[in-house]
């Protein structure tokens, strides 16, 4: 009878084990995932990052060729756009 009981034992000890390998690949294949999406979130943050840079100093840039017109020139949203802008335009060229 020890012998059975044994056996037994060691076969619920081995579907244990069995059930808890399985939990781990899970556990594994949700930290890919978590890791997979920080990448990604990263890479997009990157390219956000360059956009907006790129964004800015083309702003700047026609802040820059603007600073120099006449101001009464302006339409209303070009004037708005150089109140913002034509301080830092002019920073620029002072820096």
């Amino acid at each position: 009878m020890s012998g059975e009981f044994h056996d037994e034992y060691v076969e619920k000890l081995e579907k244990e084990v069995e059930k808890l390998e399985k939990e781990v690949e899970k556990w594994q294949a949700m930290e890919d995932k978590q890791r997979q999406k920080k990448e990604y979130y990263h890479e997009e943050s990157a390219k956000l990052t360059m956009e907006r840079d790129r964004l800015r100093a083309d702003a700047l840039t026609m802040a820059l060729r603007l600073l120099g017109e006449d101001d009464s020139t302006f339409g209303p949203e070009c004037h708005e756009v150089m109140q913002r802008w034509g301080k830092i335009a002019q920073e620029a060229l002072e820096g």
